[in-house]
């Protein structure tokens, strides 16, 4: 069984698209948003944990019903598509 190794440099999607950014800046980035959302939303100090993120992506449940973002499909689809482009970029 193979273990799974981040690749921070990777800017190439398995599919061969390219991106500006690669994986590296996408993690520092999504790391900053999460750091921002429990200091600011959840008033939390403290490395950001799974409970976090957890916490996020159930507020953009909340936010894409109220938005009606995902008018067609529903917030689980939205969350397919999202795993089917991190699949892709990993």
């Amino acid at each position: 069984m193979s273990t799974f190794r981040f690749k921070p440099h990777k800017r190439k999607a398995n599919d061969g698209s390219v991106s500006d950014r690669n994986n590296g800046i996408r993690a520092e980035d999504a790391g900053i948003i999460l750091e921002v959302y429990k200091r600011q939303y959840l008033k939390e100090h403290g490395p950001v944990d799974e409970s976090a993120a957890v916490d996020l992506v159930c507020d953009l449940a909340h936010w894409c019903d109220r938005e009606r973002v995902a008018l067609d499909t529903d917030f689980e689809a939205v969350v397919r598509m999202a795993r089917v482009s991190w699949e892709e970029e990993r």
